[in-house]
This record gives structure tokens, C-alpha cells and sequence, in this order.
């Protein structure tokens, strides 16, 4: 985005721009001050967990003990992820609070977490085959004999293959712009998901709001988030961040501006950028980008393996990658470093959507999950490292892509010039600055140029 001042950095860059008939993927920057949240009720909503298990085929009936046996030897799902900071936990940390600045791990703790990692990912394959089993022997009875289970078994089949997520539907306050006609529109929110894998500082999608329209508002002028978000769907918008260095602000005002109009990235970047942004997510949904990158040579288990935390640690690496091309850290920007322990994070307090309970990863738990640092323990794991890293080198090297001709939207001209310019055959020529402002509203997506002759005298 463009910025109300003259030097300031870019912010962010918008990832859920539409592929066809809206504006073009725009960048953000600052302008006003801001108002404190007004906090409110927070609700759940569910999202899937992990591959769904096939159910078991059931041959003969199983009696009522024989399924009370199968559900005694399962956890449930949140038992299961629990086990991640209790039965795999590590015994020591992976890096101490004084060496977080060098990122000197300890090997012989990297090793031992390399193995508890491991080992809950085995669990957690076993687990799930064995509840299919258990619930297919469960379907199989009558509801007589269902009746005859012990309440506390059969609810560890309830829920299945999902557990509850985190919707957090606080109610924001909203800025106002500095005048009716000003271009600097866009209110930055805070963090929607938070990626539990470091890359410099914790990679995360953001909320975004147009806080001229009506619509997004409730009674009180406040803006609270409707539901989880789908894609031209919600009151908000889903952007990364567009500049490794400069942190993104809740106080100021933003506009959106084309990437091509931007001065911070040349064109060959900006249709990187592009590429990289509409081929991701939430762009396209998880299911659709997994597609595409085996559609287009990406490793088919590696991306069937893709959790949406490292999805949102890759697609941000590789904008930062072409975002801070003329930086001197800019190959430092692709490589994975570490991960948090993100469930004890109590420092990202604006986290609309908590997704930790739709994956099953292993974080460094060292210490039973007793959180005593400001800043969460970290972890060096390979096989993340790997899914990670090739993730970002599939998405850089993906083909620069134009935008298409109705992507580019103005709904805000600005005059430069107070002259007409004389042309040839009677045209007359005048100077035109003009400023992307592409709104939520229907009405701003459009422009009208009149053309007027007035008599000499």
C-alpha cells in the first residue's frame, strides 16, 4: 500500500484480491491514529483437524464388551493433542532465552526433540487407525446396545475428525479518515492466524477492514468479525505483510494501491508477487493450493502434508523474498530457522482465528508447557524445515504473472494540472494523477471521464 506520508515503508500486501473482475493484489501504509478495542464475548466454531481415517469394514456384529475394550484403548481428540505437552514433551529446551538472538540450539536437545516429534507423529497415525476401528464397531450395534456403553467411552468418539476452533468475535473500534474523499480507507485489525514457525518474527495473515462501509459496523460503530473467513465472503479481507522490516500498525489508516503503481518493487517483482499471492492461500483454499502445487510438480505427500501453519510460514517467506529483494538480508527471508511453541504465546492478544486445534504438529514443550519467558522456547525440526523450504522455493520460482485487464480498478482521479494542454485536430491534452482506491463498495469500482466544451469568451 501507499502511505499518507512521503517516506514511509510498505506495509502490507493484500492476499485475497479476486482473480478476475476486482482490483489488483494491493499494499498498504499509514496515516491516523488509533482507539482501544472494546472487548466482547468469544465463540467457537468448528474446522477440520487432520485427514479424515477410513472407517474399519465390520464383518460380524462386535459385542458390547468387545467395543467397550476398543473404546477403553483410545484418547480423544483433545487428549491427543494434549499428549503434545505432556507424553511428548521434551526434557530440556532447545535454545535458551539469552542465545534467541544468535539462535545458538542446543544439538543434544535438537536431537531429543527431532525424536519426540517423531514419535507423536506416529502416535497420532496409530491413534487415528485405531479410532476408525473403535467407531466403526460402535456404529455397528443397535441402539439398544449403544446404550449399554459407559457415557464417558463413547464420547471420545465425539467429536470424530474435528475439534473445536477459536473464533474470537471481540468488537474493534474503527478510525475515521481524515476527510470524506480520503484515499486512506483501510483499518489493519491484527493477526487472523499466526504461523507456529518462525521466519524473523512470527509469520502471520492479518485482518483488514474498510471502515467506510456501513455494512461491517453493528449498533455501537464497531466492527466485529463475522465468521470464519471464506474468500469475498466476510466484512474483512486477509492480507500478509509486504515488508520483512517495518511492523505493520493498528493505528493508522491505509490505502490499497496496484502493484505496478507502487514504487516499491519493479515490475518483474511486482508479477512475482502477483503469482505468488493468487496461486495461495487464502487466496484459494487449502485444498485448492495443495492441488496446484502437485498439479505443477510439488512432492504429493509432502504437499498432502502441509499444515496451514507452515503454508502461512512459506507464502509469507516467498513475498518477502521479491518484497525485500534490495535488502541485504534478502536470502536470509527464505530459509526456516525455528519453530514456537505458539499455544503459550501470550504476546499475539489480537489473534482473530486460533487454528491450533485444526493441526497436529509437535512443538517444543520443554518444561511440561509452563510458560516462563516472554518469548516462546524454540525448535529446529528437519522434516518441517523441509516442507517449509521447498514450499518457498516452489512459490519464488513460479513465472511472473500479468494482471488482467479489469484488474485494475480506479475510483479516485486527481487533477495535476489547472491547463489545458493544445494537441493536434483540436484535442487538448490534460494532466491526470491518478490514485487507486478500490473499496469494499460497488459504487467506488468504477470511473466516468466527461469530456466539456465551453465557448472562448
Amino acid at each position: 500500500m501507499d502511505e499518507g506520508g512521503e517516506d514511509s515503508e510498505p506495509q502490507i500486501e493484500d492476499a485475497s484480491e479476486p482473480a478476475a473482475d476486482e482490483a489488483d493484489e494491493p499494499l498498504a501504509e499509514s496515516q491516523t491514529e488509533d482507539e482501544p478495542a472494546v472487548e466482547a464475548d468469544e465463540t467457537e466454531t468448528e474446522l477440520e483437524t487432520s485427514d479424515d481415517a477410513e472407517p474399519a469394514d465390520v464383518t460380524a456384529s462386535e459385542t458390547v464388551d468387545e467395543v467397550i475394550e476398543l473404546l477403553t484403548q483410545i484418547d480423544s481428540l483433545q487428549e491427543m493433542q494434549d499428549k503434545r505437552k505432556t507424553e511428548f514433551a521434551a526434557s530440556q529446551r532447545a535454545i535458551s532465552s539469552a542465545d534467541y538472538a544468535s539462535n545458538d540450539f542446543n544439538e543434544e536437545a535438537l536431537a531429543e526433540h527431532e525424536e519426540m516429534a517423531a514419535a507423536y507423529e506416529a502416535y497420532v497415525a496409530g491413534m487415528f487407525v485405531m479410532r476408525a476401528e473403535a467407531k466403526a464397531a460402535y456404529d455397528a450395534l443397535t441402539p439398544e446396545e449403544q446404550a449399554e456403553i459407559p457415557e464417558e467411552l463413547a464420547a471420545k468418539l465425539e467429536p470424530y475428525d474435528k475439534l473445536d476452533t477459536y473464533f474470537n468475535q471481540r468488537a474493534y473500534s474503527v478510525l475515521t479518515p481524515e476527510s470524506a474523499d480520503s484515499p486512506y480507507i483501510y483499518q489493519l485489525i491484527g493477526a487472523y492466524e499466526c504461523s507456529h514457525h518462525g521466519c524473523g518474527e512470527i509469520p502471520a495473515s492479518m485482518a483488514l477492514i474498510d471502515v467506510t462501509d456501513p455494512t461491517i459496523l453493528n449498533e455501537d460503530g464497531n466492527w466485529v468479525p463475522d465468521k470464519l473467513y471464506e474468500y469475498g465472503d466476510c466484512n474483512y479481507d486477509i492480507v500478509y505483510c509486504s515488508d520483512a522490516h517495518p511492523s505493520p500498525s493498528t493505528t493508522n489508516l491505509y490505502k490499497r494501491i496496484n502493484l505496478e503503481n507502487s514504487t516499491y518493487y519493479s515490475r518483474s517483482a511486482a508479477r512475482k508477487l502477483r503469482a505468488i499471492v493468487i496461486n495461495s492461500y487464502p487466496f484459494v483454499t487449502m485444498e485448492e493450493m495443495k492441488e496446484f502445487l502437485k498439479e505443477n510438480g510439488f512432492d504429493a505427500a509432502m504437499a498432502d502434508k502441509l499444515d496451514r501453519s507452515e503454508i502461512i510460514a512459506g507464502v509469507q517467506m516467498a513475498i518477502w523474498y521479491y518484497a525485500n529483494i534490495g535488502n541485504a538480508d534478502h536470502n536470509d527471508l527464505i530459509n526456516y530457522k525455528y519453530t514456537f511453541n505458539n499455544y503459550k504465546n501470550p504476546w499475539m492478544p489480537n489473534r482473530i482465528h486460533q487454528f491450533q486445534n485444526e493441526i497436529w504438529t509437535w512443538w517444543d514443550a520443554a518444561g511440561n508447557g509452563q510458560f516462563s519467558a516472554w518469548r516462546p522456547y524454540k525448535t529446529y525440526l528437519s522434516d518441517i524445515q523441509e516442507r517449509i523450504d521447498s514450499l518457498v522455493e516452489f512459490l519464488t520460482s513460479l513465472p511472473g504473472q500479468d494482471p488482467d485487464e479489469n484488474q485494475i480498478l480506479i475510483s479516485d482521479v486527481q487533477i495535476t494540472r489547472s491547463q489545458l494542454i493544445p494537441g493536434s485536430n483540436g484535442t487538448y491534452s490534460v494532466g491526470l494523477k491518478v490514485i487507486l482506491n478500490h473499496g469494499r463498495v460497488t459504487s467506488n469500482d468504477s470511473i466516468v471521464l466527461r469530456a466539456e466544451v465551453y465557448p472562448e469568451n
